[in-house]
């Protein structure tokens, strides 16, 4: 038993080292009315992860589908992120289920040879049946030596990782903002499926007119489930004899620090590429936390002086309290919940890297709408604005502007528009 138990556990991590997490199809179970049957037929799993390790890396405990021979893993099914340790509660679907822990230590969703593991007692199978919940799970994380000992098959070198890069992408496209590429669809299957996004869409950056080395690149990063033609009304506002608007598209759903990478990498390489003395960058919501995270990358490096201008709108810097709620909760996990919700380790070090000095920061607000969610909190529908007004972003703007819109009706106001243009101005 104890053989075929390392089995599964076995497999079921190398399904997760081939990225199963990342192509989870969302809610959907959950929201379709004929399946309703089956989420009345749900069990509860419950139980503690015990970490005497301590450390700030995030734990991710991850449930397993396994066939019926429990030798077999199917898919990942379920995942839960902690900090230092603490209690998880998985929702499922009655199945035969396997679960562990990891020790996330470079926050980036996959389980690496150097990561410790944790298990319940001996590594076993859980046979999920109607009806009958299962609680008291204690998953004990091991020693990095133990799990080695313990668990050899997880460290075998031919487990490969997920690819460090996003695949498919392009640089400097010209195209228009009515490209079908840049649909309400594709933006959302870029936050809810991002590997489906990664295999039909090209991420990158996108141009809509041929490169000028008289024009001041504009470089506008959207939000998660967003889109390039979100953008229209911004960038056909700007005056195209002095600036040209690129559009950074990508699948949103990813973790924020590696698409932080991905954008600062791309930023240098169009850089090295074109040889701009200047550009700005202006971002919306997610994409503010995106930008600042290829700004501090490029800082570190020793780049980005020719960022001149930094402009964020309705960005939720002090997080978002949902997503917290979906990585609590939620049976499937969208990997940027992880980033985004309040508290992270992302956002409680976005700040630590100043900002280079050839950067003017302006930050805008968006105030227009209150959500029962917020419980009377101020907001703009989505965004709170305790979150949007961080202490740790207001000590670093040059100016800061609030505008009586929604969350994605800044990006259609015309007065956000003069603002924007007053502020890329020298």
């Amino acid at each position: 038993m104890r053989k075929l138990a390392l089995m599964a556990i076995l497999a079921g991590i190398t399904m997760l080292l081939q990225g199963c997490i990342g192509s989870l199809p969302g809610f959907g179970w959950i929201n379709d009315n004929k399946q309703l049957a089956e989420v009345a037929a749900g069990v509860t799993v419950s139980g503690k992860v015990i970490n005497s390790f301590g450390g700030e890396a995030p734990l991710i405990v991850v449930a397993i589908a396994m066939d019926t021979s429990g030798q077999q893993a199917r898919r990942v099914v379920a995942e839960r992120i902690l900090y230092g340790g603490g209690s998880f509660q998985f929702l499922l679907k009655p199945d035969n289920i396997a679960l562990l822990a990891f020790q996330d230590n470079n926050a980036d969703g996959v389980f690496q040879p150097d990561e410790r593991v944790g298990w319940d007692g001996k590594p076993h199978l859980l046979k999920l049946r109607p009806g009958h919940d299962i609680s008291g799970i204690n998953i004990t994380m091991r020693s990095l030596e133990q799990s080695h000992r313990e668990l050899p098959q997880l460290y075998r070198p031919h487990l490969k990782p997920l690819p460090r890069a996003i695949p498919k992408f392009a640089i400097g496209i010209i195209t228009t903002l009515d490209d079908p590429r840049f649909s309400a669809d594709n933006g959302s299957l870029g936050m809810w499926k991002p590997r489906q996004f990664m295999k039909k869409i090209d991420s990158g950056v996108y141009f809509l007119t041929p490169y000028h080395n008289n024009k001041i690149p504009v470089l506008f990063v959207h939000g998660v489930g967003g889109n390039p033609a979100e953008w229209r009304t911004m960038a056909e506002g700007l005056d195209s004899q002095r600036y040209q608007a690129w559009f950074f598209y990508y699948p949103s759903g990813l973790r924020l620090p590696l698409l932080g990478e991905v954008l600062a990498k791309t930023i240098e390489q169009l850089h090295q590429r074109y040889r701009f003395d200047k550009m700005a960058l202006v971002a919306h919501s997610m994409g503010g936390l995106v930008s600042r995270a290829a700004i501090n990358e490029l800082t570190r490096a020793g780049h980005g002086n020719y960022i001149y201008r930094y402009i964020t709108m309705s960005t939720p810097w002090d997080g978002h309290d949902l997503a917290a709620k979906g990585v609590k909760y939620s049976p499937v996990i969208i990997p940027c919940w992880y980033d985004m919700a309040v508290g992270s380790p992302f956002l409680r070090h976005l700040f630590d890297t100043p900002l280079p000095a050839s950067v003017s920061y302006h930050l805008l607000f968006s105030y227009r709408g209150k959500e029962k969610m917020f419980q009377g909190e101020n907001s703009d529908g989505v965004i709170t604005l305790k979150s949007q007004l961080r202490p740790a972003a207001q000590e670093i703007t040059t100016s800061i502007r609030g505008f009586n819109t929604s969350h994605t009706g800044i990006l259609r106001d015309h007065l956000a528009l003069e603002r924007l243009r007053t502020v890329l101005q020298d």
